[in-house]
């Protein structure tokens, strides 16, 4: 092989290193979205239950405090 060839082989060579950098950026990053796209989703359906759990939360306290007023004969200040 003469010198020109070998030199075009070893610059051919040369850019190899970066691309597989490239692509495993691009990979990383990929994982990185998907992975910030779940936590997103699990956030938005833990945030539904909470805000399920708490307006039962205060369907009880109000209907406990309610009874808790007609036992003593007291009348809620909400109520009719």
């Amino acid at each position: 092989m003469s010198d020109p060839v070998i030199i075009a082989i070893i610059a051919a060579c040369a850019t190899i290193p970066s691309a597989a950098v490239g692509i495993a950026a691009a990979y990383f990053s990929y994982k990185a979205a998907v992975a910030s796209h779940e936590t997103k989703l699990i956030a938005q359906h833990t945030e539904e239950n909470t805000n399920h759990m708490k307006d039962e939360l205060v369907a009880l306290t109000r209907s406990s405090a309610h009874a808790e007023g007609v036992l003593e004969g007291k009348r809620h200040p909400e109520s009719p």
